[in-house]
């Protein structure tokens, strides 16, 4: 879970430290006693914990985009909303 979290816009696999690790994290989705829902409450209740200490917390949304598209040679970007958008 350590390996996922550190990258989690990734793969399982490319995730994971080797294939023990990989196979442990698909046994641990497909195990019908884990709850997803429970996992979010327990998220949403540290973060509650966590912002309490605060008199003011900010909860913002961004949905900026920046588009590299011009910017010939930069490697290891995403692709935006459609194919030559980087």
């Amino acid at each position: 879970m350590d390996s996922l979290a550190a990258q989690p816009t990734v793969s399982i696999p490319l995730a994971s430290a080797g294939w023990a690790d990989t196979k442990a994290c698909y046994r641990l989705l497909a195990n019908g006693h884990v709850e997803p829902l429970k996992i979010l409450v327990c998220h949403a209740d540290k973060s509650g914990a966590r912002a309490g200490a605060y008199l003011v917390v900010l909860c913002l949304q961004d949905t900026t985009e920046l588009d590299f598209s011009s910017q010939l040679g930069i490697a290891g970007l995403g692709r935006l909303n459609y194919q030559v958008r980087q």
